[in-house]
């Protein structure tokens, strides 16, 4: 690590409180009101801490029309990506009443999603036929999934009213769908039926916490579903944990826009995506030979992206012998010995002969 990299970097996690702050940002962007909450500080405390973090090219903003989101750069520098791998696996994590305060930020990010879709007339009301502007990249979309590996199952994440089963069925044999409201996956089911497809699952479920166990699926589509989830590093982590080995992940979904009324209007958590964010978010995930691809909106239509990555092969992983894994002698568990190298048992067996 450079010193003239690393000393500004440093000085700038050397404060306690900093320091917190930026393990807090390891978990996601978040605006400043949300660490107010989360830490239970000033806001000109957590402004102050912004700044010196981003002086220091740790820390970058986002603005999304009226919103501000704070978070760990997507474009770090090698040094500066230690320090943060160092920040999110040595920096005591949250206590439990800040984890909680956290979780409720979560919660909230997503209830007027939930009472969109559902069509609670306390919330944003029943969604319309046409949900979105129209999109420009579905043929953008069926090209990535049609150079994906035939799969076994093929998931539909955010399955909406089920407009992607048919071209998902045609790439395996058992698709299934997963969507958070119970009232997108009867629309779903109906749309399957009407077809003849009896042989489809769906799965209520969040994208954060997928329904499916690990390498169940072999392909992965979120078609303009990311946008409504509150942490999208989240998603991209369970769909990874979901795919099996060499299984790929297909995302679509919007450019930032300035569109702000679509918070409203579409429950929209996030005002699209920087192609920049979307593959840190993949690598970040696991995912490798990451590509994405960009479509300009004409008109009314939103500029999209479609981006897709495949889960690496499982590699073979050597224990250390400081965590050799624990045996079982005589109902108890005991650490496994260590076997002394080579040379030191030879040194040993010399010793033993000259004492004899």
């Amino acid at each position: 690590m450079e010193s003239e990299e690393a000393i500004p970097a440093l000085r700038a996690l050397a404060d306690q409180t900093r320091l917190q702050v930026a393990r807090l940002l390891v978990e996601g962007p978040l605006s400043v009101g949300e660490i107010q909450e989360v830490l239970g500080l000033g806001q000109s405390t957590v402004s102050h801490h912004l700044k010196v973090l981003s002086d220091a090219g740790l820390c970058g903003c986002r603005r999304e029309g009226r919103v501000a989101w704070y978070g760990w750069e997507s474009q770090l520098s090698p040094a500066r990506a230690a320090l943060k791998r160092f920040v999110q696996h040595h920096v005591r994590a949250l206590d439990r009443e800040a984890a909680r305060q956290l979780k409720r930020v979560f919660e909230a990010r997503t209830e007027h999603t939930r009472r969109f879709f559902n069509g609670d007339p306390q919330g944003a009301g029943a969604p319309p036929a046409s949900v979105k502007p129209p999109a420009p990249a579905v043929d953008v979309v069926a090209r990535m999934m049609a150079a994906a590996p035939q799969a076994e199952v093929a998931l539909d994440l955010g399955c909406g009213l089920g407009r992607l089963i048919g071209p998902l069925r045609a790439r395996a044999p058992r698709v299934v769908g997963v969507d958070q409201s119970p009232r997108m996956l009867d629309g779903a089911r109906q749309h399957a039926f009407e077809r003849g497809w009896h042989d489809v699952d769906f799965r209520l479920g969040s994208l954060e916490h997928l329904p499916i166990a690990d390498r169940e699926a072999g392909l992965a589509v979120a078609h303009q579903v990311l946008h409504h989830v509150a942490r999208p590093e989240q998603a991209l982590a369970e769909a990874h944990r979901a795919l099996t080995d060499g299984g790929v992940l297909v995302v679509a979904d919007y450019l930032p826009h300035d569109r702000e009324w679509m918070r409203e209007e579409y429950a929209d958590v996030w005002l699209g995506f920087d192609p920049a964010f979307v593959e840190r978010l993949f690598a970040d995930a696991g995912f490798v030979d990451v590509r994405l691809e960009r479509r300009a909106g004409r008109g009314d239509q939103l500029g999209m992206f479609v981006a897709a990555g495949r889960r690496s092969e499982a590699q073979p992983v050597s224990v250390p012998a400081s965590k050799a894994r624990p045996v079982r002698s005589g109902g108890r568990t005991r650490a496994a010995p260590r076997r002394a190298p080579p040379s030191t048992a030879r040194k040993r067996q010399k010793a033993k002969e000259k004492t004899r």
